[in-house]
């Protein structure tokens, strides 16, 4: 016996150890060697997160501990969030958080059923003074639980004296960690010209080879203008199965600094940029929807946007990190991206980029023909070139590969000059998604990419861009050479070529020439009409009101000055029936589909104009990496009226199906005196009203039941003995559309 207790002895101290801290300032909030699910700064639905996630074993129950001497500040209770939440003001100004919380101490615990059943209110916010509740270092202030969002887990955060959430592991804690941050994709934004995001670009997906500290893009990146960067992946710790975000990046281009990140604070007043500061479309496009780690898939911005507010960026500004190439024509520069942890651990990503050295082929003869599995494509150059190099991707998120094809080259008289007729031979015995080639001079020298793809797969319409370029591409579903486009509204008419921007695409260009409305386009082979259609665009500008409105004007959606980040244009679409949750539905797409903005945009919709019914109505919004459809507001008369920050699909829902109340506990007979009271709430549509949507009674008497957002219970332990008798048990819950179930049981308690 003794041998046992001098091991656990021993043990205890070395776990002490393990987690002691470089200046000992602080002990630490948990006796447990740290096991982090999720560190600062990791990415979390439109918002970052704050702190560090300590696993728990995945029980309740665990002492935690001041970390230094002060007072309890603030408490607040709440069914998701944090759920129960303690905040201490340590003696240096600084505050500490611990939150999903079991129990804060008997005494707190008190004041607060006493405050909760006073306002018969569960979500509580108090405040106290610095002599009500003083705390000492190393003292136990509470229990770990799965109060609010999650599993057990504690969530703990510093946070300066104003307020300013800090990063735990470069503020006085530390963990021990030898795994360097690891490279998974690479997303590049390569524009025709300068730089803008609401601009039309092409997007590539390079491969990346390596491991451990040295990562390596393969093949040299050709571009005409600028370059945006943005990478996924993130921090790799000893042990562990599931990856962290970054903490610090930075990008090099030539040994020069261009743009530099260390999460080392953050700030609640820019949290909500999170969407913007990572690149949401990248993560729309090539993301790991659906997966549990928060932080698998997001693309961490290489470059710094317009109007982003980040405390992390280093003195850097707008548009640091973005790369012209145009700046040395046919010079391979080097681009060395750099991912760092908070213990030091380093990795690096090389990749090289450059212009074309070659013309493209001459813009009034491509063509392309496909038959069999074979596809032909015809171009003329201005200059004999020595061959092609060709490559394929199956997808978007690929990265492009080589593949085999021959090339024929025959003298072609032009008026005025000698030209080149070419013809790249393509097998093609699988289907591909999207291919390109590119000329190769005698001595080495390359052309731009040209990109085609299979156009009668795609066959279509696409509009996007900004005021300063509006792109409309077309992929026709016939051969054509010859297209113009026609473009029509109340305030402008015009007609424009539409080139071939790719083999099988039509492409036209609008520069600076700013459309608003309802607009007519019509495309045209020669007197024959191929595309006749009505869409609806506005221009939309950093610092300036703008109204936008759906086609038949049942949506309109309001810009304030502070709204849009960058020059855009905004493409609302008509409702469309559908099924959504097993609801009648409309859906709206309002594009750009990743669009976020810095202050909140207005969105109103009226019923009347729709001839949709306002009974048991609300607006849904689609969260993408989640997958699904999350409750936003109820109709109010013949109105639909909410904030937002971002565009996307919005979704009209029917919702009269009441939420559920099932495995009601206790019944019967039962012999315990403090029984937990408790049932399972759930509502698949809407959702449960989780401020003042629940309500138990216990012989007619409010009390602050507990609703677990991630199980389903509702629950409440009885703190002091009821009476030995029969006892009746009341539950009712609303779910956000205002839809309303009650449940009554009984329950008897024996005696001896």
């Amino acid at each position: 016996m003794r041998k046992i207790i001098v091991m656990l002895i021993l043990t205890a101290i070395f776990v002490t150890a393990s987690i002691a801290l470089a200046d000992n300032e602080y002990v630490w909030p948990i006796k447990l060697t740290p096991d982090l699910s999720s560190r600062f700064c990791d990415h979390r639905n439109g918002h970052f997160h704050a702190g560090l996630d300590f696993r728990t074993r995945g029980k309740s129950g665990y002492r935690i501990y001041a970390v230094d001497d002060g007072y309890v500040y603030r408490v607040s209770t709440a069914h998701n969030g944090y759920g129960k939440a303690l905040y201490l003001r340590l003696k240096n100004g600084n505050i500490v958080v611990y939150g999903h919380l079991s129990s804060l101490g008997e005494e707190l615990n008190d004041y607060i059923r006493k405050k909760q059943m006073q306002d018969k209110k569960y979500c509580q916010n108090l405040f106290f003074k610095p002599d009500e509740f003083p705390v000492g270092k190393g003292q136990n202030v509470g229990l770990t639980g799965e109060s609010g969002s999650g599993s057990p887990h504690l969530h703990f955060e510093i946070r300066s004296p104003n307020n300013l959430p800090r990063n735990p592991l470069k503020a006085g804690f530390s963990i021990e960690d030898s795994s360097p941050p690891a490279f998974e994709k690479l997303a590049v934004r390569l524009y025709d010209d300068k730089f803008s995001p609401g601009d039309p670009c092409k997007i590539e997906f390079p491969e990346i080879k390596g491991e451990g500290v040295e990562y390596l893009v393969p093949d040299t990146l050709v571009g005409t203008g600028e370059v945006a960067l943005a990478v996924s992946g993130g921090d790799l710790v000893d042990g562990k199965k599931f990856i962290y975000g970054y903490y610090g990046l930075k990008m090099f281009v030539d040994d020069s600094l261009v743009f530099v990140m260390n999460s080392d604070s953050i700030s609640y007043e820019t949290t909500g940029q999170i969407d913007y500061i990572r690149d949401l479309e990248m993560y729309g496009i090539a993301g790991n929807r659906g997966n549990q780690d928060n932080d698998e898939g997001v693309f961490y911005r290489l470059y710094i946007p317009p109007g982003a507010k980040q405390y992390f960026y280093g003195g850097f500004k707008d548009y640091d990190g973005i790369i012209n190439l145009s700046e040395n024509p046919g010079k391979i520069r080097q681009v060395m991206i750099e991912a760092s942890d908070e213990p030091g651990n380093r990795a690096s990503l090389t990749l090289y980029v450059k212009t074309p050295e070659m013309s493209p082929p001459l813009p009034d003869f491509t063509s392309y023909y496909k038959f069999a599995d074979t596809i032909e494509v015809d171009f003329l150059t201005d200059e004999k070139i020595a061959g092609v190099d060709v490559e394929y991707r199956n997808g978007m998120i690929d990265p492009f590969k080589e593949i085999s094809a021959s090339l024929k080259t025959k003298t072609w008289r032009r008026i005025g000059h000698i030209a080149y007729l070419n013809t790249v031979r393509i097998i093609n015995p699988y289907k591909k998604d999207e291919y390109r080639f590119r000329c190769v001079s005698p001595d080495g020298r390359i052309s731009p990419w040209i990109f085609f793809k299979d156009a009668n797969e795609i066959s279509g319409l696409k509009v996007y861009g900004s005021p300063g370029r509006l792109r409309i591409d077309y992929f026709p579903d016939s051969i054509y050479t010859d297209l113009t486009i026609q473009i029509q509204n109340e305030a402008v008419a015009f007609d424009l070529e539409m080139y071939q921007r790719g083999i099988g695409l039509f492409s036209t260009d609008i520069i600076e020439r700013e459309i608003y409305g309802p607009t007519w386009i019509s495309i045209k082979n020669g007197s024959r009409t191929v595309v006749d259609t009505v869409i609806s665009l506005y221009p939309v500008y950093p610092e300036k009101i703008a109204e936008v409105y759906s086609p038949d004007y049942s949506l309109t959606i309001e810009f304030d000055e502070g709204s849009a980040f960058f020059p855009v244009y905004v493409l609302p679409s008509l409702g469309m029936n559908a099924e959504i949750m097993g609801m009648e539905a409309v859906v709206y797409e309002v594009r750009p589909l990743h669009l976020i903005a810095d202050s909140p945009i207005r969105y109103e919709f009226d019923l009347l104009k729709s001839g949709i019914s306002p009974d048991h109505l609300g607006a849904y919004g689609y969260i993408e990496k989640k997958g699904k459809w999350g409750f936003i507001e109820k109709a109010k008369g013949p109105k639909i009226v909410f904030p937002g920050l971002g565009l996307g699909r919005i979704a009209l829902i029917k919702d009269d199906s009441p939420p559920s109340i099932s495995g009601i506990r206790p019944r019967g007979k039962i012999r315990s005196r403090k029984p937990v009271l408790s049932c399972v709430v759930r509502d698949n549509i809407s959702g449960v009203r989780l401020e003042s949507g629940l309500e138990m009674k216990i012989d007619g008497i409010w009390i602050p039941a507990e609703y677990d957002i991630d199980t389903k219970k509702f629950r409440y332990k009885v703190n002091n003995n009821l009476k030995v008798g029969r006892h009746k048990l009341e539950i009712a819950a609303f779910d956000n559309q205002g839809n309303k179930t009650e449940k009554t049981t009984y329950f008897t308690i024996l005696g001896r």
